[in-house]
């Protein structure tokens, strides 16, 4: 079975939460496994402001839960010396148990950050 890619956030600046992503549904997504493609560029000056995702799953697209190891590891803004954006890349897979997923994003402080999340789906 091929491989099925889908974008849930696309690269952009932000400073405020975009809260849940679309609620997806997985049955027909080609396999039991998801790979969330996290890349972050932390884009502008203080380290107050962060960035947190985690994955969710529901069976009726009511009642949500955390997936079990489905949270990226908090991203702060800043920058490098030189004034280099630090980018941040992360990886996280689990096996899909339920029929629906969302992505819950929360994004704290004033400064801008750019960040995309892609999906994707396979059999193993």
């Amino acid at each position: 079975m091929a491989l099925s890619f889908e974008t849930i956030h696309a690269e952009a600046a932000r400073t405020a939460s975009p809260g849940n992503s679309k609620t997806i549904d997985l049955q027909d997504k080609g396999g039991n496994y998801v790979t969330a493609l996290g890349s972050v560029i932390s884009t502008a000056g203080s380290s107050s402001s962060t960035l947190d995702v985690k994955a969710q799953w529901s069976s009726n697209k009511s009642d949500w839960e955390d997936v079990p190891n489905g949270a990226f590891t908090q991203v702060r803004a800043g920058f490098t010396t030189g004034n280099t954006p630090t980018p941040s890349y992360e990886t996280i897979k689990f096996e899909a148990k339920r029929r629906y997923m969302r992505f819950v994003t929360t994004v704290t402080g004033t400064h801008a950050m750019t960040w995309r999340l892609e999906l994707k789906y396979s059999s193993n």
